[in-house]
């Protein structure tokens, strides 16, 4: 798929979920056409916060390097390292949504800041906020990121994690959002990376990296009952906030300089 992606680019999902949005797509196109509603598709790439799940890669490289910051972790593995995207801020995309409904018609919009980085960048930034500094060796299923200060290798390829089939290179252009509706992202990847990682670091101090529920997420609380914490098995000093959360005191953080800033 050439890039940059605009909205005139044609659409080639790759994945059953992207064939489920062409639906919601050409659905809001109808409705918008034939009965005239006010209904705008936004055409979002790919948005991040500390509250994606752990799963997808970009938190899945922030949770490991606050565990790897707080002595938890050694090491951790990815798939394609060369995928390129352009990952933006979930609230800048929600402001370029609420945007889109306050047009008196509807429309169909690019959100993307116009920036494309490799998951392979992506890690050396999230390292970078610890105060690390991620080398690549070899190539290919054998390519490794070593911590250039301890030798430590943290970053191993997996097969396993390759996509069937994927379009490596996404980048969007949302001229058509600035021109109409005066949006433009705030956020740079660096300062979106710097805020996964410290938000990550806290859930792990606090033994909520891997809570169960964005409610466990959001309100800092989690079921006392005996196996079922929904809580990661972390260890702990015994000690616990009033809201039943085991707190890691007892976890010295590698890197204090660096997170403390």
């Amino acid at each position: 798929m050439p890039a940059p992606q605009t909205e005139e680019t044609p659409f080639y999902p790759v994945s059953p979920y992207a064939v489920s949005k062409l639906f919601q797509f050409w659905a809001t196109v109808n409705f918008r056409e034939a009965y005239g509603i006010t209904a705008s598709n936004g055409i979002l790439f790919n948005h991040e916060s500390p509250r994606r799940g752990t799963t997808f890669v970009t938190r899945k490289i922030t949770s490991q390097v606050a565990l790897i910051a707080c002595g938890l972790s050694e090491e951790f593995e990815l798939g394609n390292l060369n995928a390129v995207r352009d990952w933006g801020h979930a609230r800048d995309y929600m402001r370029g949504a609420h945007l889109m409904l306050q047009q008196p018609k509807g429309g169909d919009y690019v959100l993307a800041t116009g920036q494309a980085y490799s998951v392979r960048q992506f890690v050396e930034i999230a390292f970078r906020v610890i105060g690390s500094t991620i080398e690549w060796s070899g190539t290919g299923l054998d390519e490794i990121g070593v911590d250039s200060a301890s030798g430590k290798v943290r970053v191993r390829v997996n097969p396993e994690f390759y996509r069937p089939v994927d379009n490596e290179n996404l980048l969007g252009c949302a001229a058509k959002a600035k021109r109409e509706l005066g949006w433009e992202p705030e956020f740079t990847l660096e300062s979106l990376v710097e805020e996964m990682v410290l938000s990550d670091v806290d859930l792990v101090k606090t033994g909520r990296i891997f809570s169960t529920t964005c409610i466990d997420w959001m309100v800092c609380e989690t079921p006392k009952e005996p196996g079922n914490t929904g809580v990661s098995a972390l260890p702990t000093n015994g000690k616990h906030e009033a809201n039943g959360v085991p707190v890691l005191e007892s976890v010295p953080l590698k890197y204090p300089e660096a997170l403390a800033a």
